[in-house]
């Protein structure tokens, strides 16, 4: 849940920098289904997806998914396997530009998985942007319907030179809500 004034505490032990991504909006409309882990994407056994290259990935009411075509965004597990460079994995919902946000980051020689909730399109496909060399795997664990939530993954921190300036062992507060939000009964992920 979001705390007084829309925002969120977050604090660090020691000098760093941070980055806040938000990827979604849970009103107390959405509704959670879980599935067996279905492997959907294996780029080990079709090529590894090359530098600065989208993967498209048909999910809601693909053959062999388990997601109904109605789902509006899939609960995923993301890898990158034996990543050639450090790097990132970007997955959102096809049909817009790339979201200045990551789901896994990586560097090389490195096999790292997150998971993560992405909006579909319309379409009910995601999209995955790998910024190096990388074998990557996509396994559905879930999906949900009726959700209202931002159109894209939004960073709404980043403290790194040029940003912001570093925090030092305090807190941050970012604000999650600009006027055209609605916060009531929404907690953030």
């Amino acid at each position: 849940k979001l705390g007084d004034g829309n925002e969120i505490c977050l604090y660090s032990y020691a000098d760093t920098h941070i980055l806040v991504d938000i990827t979604g909006v849970f009103y107390d409309t959405a509704s959670l289904s879980s599935i067996d882990p279905r492997r959907l994407v294996n780029t080990r056994n079709t090529g590894t997806l090359e530098a600065e290259s989208v993967l498209t990935v048909p999910i809601a009411g693909a053959a062999d998914s388990g997601v109904p075509a109605d789902a509006s965004h899939a609960v995923v597990t993301l890898t990158a396997v034996e990543a050639q460079g450090w790097g990132f994995l970007t997955a959102y919902a096809c049909g817009g530009s790339v979201p200045d946000a990551s789901n896994v980051n990586y560097d090389t020689g490195w096999t790292v998985a997150n998971q993560a909730i992405v909006p579909l399109s319309t379409s009910g496909e995601l999209c995955v942007y790998t910024h190096a060399d990388t074998d990557i795997l996509v396994d559905v664990v879930g999906y949900f319907t009726g959700i209202d939530a931002i159109a894209a993954p939004t960073r709404i921190a980043d403290t790194r030179p040029g940003n912001s300036e570093r925090y030092t062992s305090r807190s941050l507060r970012p604000n999650i809500w600009n006027n055209t939000n609605d916060p009531a009964n929404a907690s953030m992920h």
